[in-house]
């Protein structure tokens, strides 16, 4: 093995000893992350001329940091990176080299590339029958958009995500932060842990395919597929009131605003207790109120 390749010197958390391979975008650092975080050994491979989100803006200041985006600096947190020019021979030869030692390889490139630069997950998996390979993509690896473009703001879109935030009669309002990234690589990581905890009990691995719009449109259920599904309910901008919370929202007071959020059956009835107690309203108490947020839209 290399000396590039995998020489940590903290050897603590509940992944200690595993060994993960990361490369790709921005889009599936944070997979690595939260392997790192626990203890895994995480190599991030950069192309030559390093990782394009280093120069993400925000950049960060002083010698430590100079010059250098805060979310690359914060997603790379306990990894260590290796330059390998997987278009060349030499390049991706080490790339097995360091993937026949690994636990996990996590990949975010367009679907197809890892195959043509001869590193798919076939390629891979016969000299490791025990790899687990986690493929993060917009669209998934084998769905009808498998090969459109996609970023966060595309991905938040097609998930519904935009459509569910904002007020009624305002234009589709992007997410703060890139929360289809993270969600797509949180649902990657605590797959990737499955995944392992099988290949210890059968020695197999698995290849683990994460679509972006696929983890947005069911991982939340303020939003997403969850409320229809349990509630029969699909979500329309709202402002800032929640559809899991009936009522709730930000609302005018005396000397500025509240946020006030009803999501249990007991919070309603303190709640509707409250207002009759102090404004004497009867309609606020009846019956037809009472359960879950669902039967106060």
């Amino acid at each position: 093995m290399p000396k590039m390749g995998w020489e940590f010197d903290l050897a603590i958390g509940a992944l200690c000893g595993r060994r993960v391979l990361e490369v790709g975008d921005e889009s599936g650092m944070y997979c690595g992350k939260l392997l790192a975080d626990l203890g895994a050994e995480v190599v991030r491979i950069e192309p030559p001329g390093g990782d394009p989100a280093r120069s993400f803006p925000p950049l960060a200041q002083g010698e430590q940091g100079e010059g250098q985006g805060l979310s690359f600096l914060y997603l790379n947190t306990n990894k260590r990176s290796l330059v390998l020019d997987l278009e060349t021979n030499e390049g991706a030869e080490s790339f097995r080299r360091l993937a026949a030692e690994a636990d996990v390889v996590i990949e975010s490139l367009p679907p197809g590339a890892m195959d043509a630069f001869g590193l798919g997950r076939e390629a891979l998996r016969g000299p490791s029958p025990g790899l687990v390979y986690t493929s993060i993509s917009g669209f998934g690896r084998t769905g009808p958009h498998r090969s459109h473009a996609a970023s966060d703001l595309v991905v938040s879109a097609m998930a519904g995500g935009m459509v569910a935030t904002g007020e009624a009669e305002d234009p589709p309002v992007v997410l703060a932060g890139s929360q289809a990234h993270v969600m797509a690589s949180t649902c990657a990581a605590a797959a990737s842990l499955i995944a392992l905890r099988h290949r210890d009990r059968t020695g197999r691995g698995q290849w683990i395919d994460i679509s972006c719009q696929e983890v947005m449109a069911a991982v939340t259920h303020i939003c997403g597929i969850g409320k229809y599904l349990d509630d029969g309910i699909v979500p329309k901008r709202n402002g800032t009131g929640l559809f899991a919370s009936v009522p709730s929202g930000a609302y005018a007071c005396r000397d500025g605003f509240v946020y006030l959020m009803v999501n249990r059956p007991l919070h309603w009835k303190a709640l509707a207790e409250w207002i009759h107690e102090r404004t004497g309203n009867e309609e606020v108490l009846d019956p037809m109120f009472e359960g879950p947020s669902s039967v106060r839209i």
